[in-house]
């Protein structure tokens, strides 16, 4: 499979997906929209093996990762900064508790999973 035909077939997935997302959403259903995440994933997943064009070179990847650095530490230092003000705020505001408790939820899974994929690929180059 060419690497157009992939990219048309991956955006109309795509489509499909956000139509079903939006009209579950809507009617308040939501594991249907876990499905088909699941089943999109799969199927975009699946195409992408069957290319035969090159779709990446080692430098879109090197570039790709500082870029998912950068992302990272932004979005790590805007959720602790959010964690701090939502922290603050709930001494006079009891519902920005639950905020605090989210985004501190959130950074913490964040580090972690940071931490086990480093160490995932730091074990696995060595």
């Amino acid at each position: 499979m060419k690497n157009k035909t992939f990219t048309w077939i991956s955006s109309l997935i795509s489509g499909i997906l956000g139509v079903i997302i939006a009209i579950s959403i809507i009617n308040g259903n939501f594991i249907i929209p876990l499905i088909a995440m699941a089943l999109g994933t799969l199927a975009t997943a699946t195409l992408k093996m069957k290319v035969t064009d090159i779709i990446t070179d080692e430098r879109l990847d090197r570039i790709a990762g500082k870029a998912s650095k950068i992302v990272y530490i932004v979005t790590t230092y805007a959720l602790a900064i959010a964690t701090v003000i939502f922290a603050a705020l709930s001494k006079n505001y009891e519902s920005f508790f639950g905020y605090a408790m989210i985004t501190a939820t959130t950074e913490i899974g964040m580090l972690l999973l940071y931490i086990v994929t480093l160490s995932y690929y730091s074990n696995k180059k060595a």
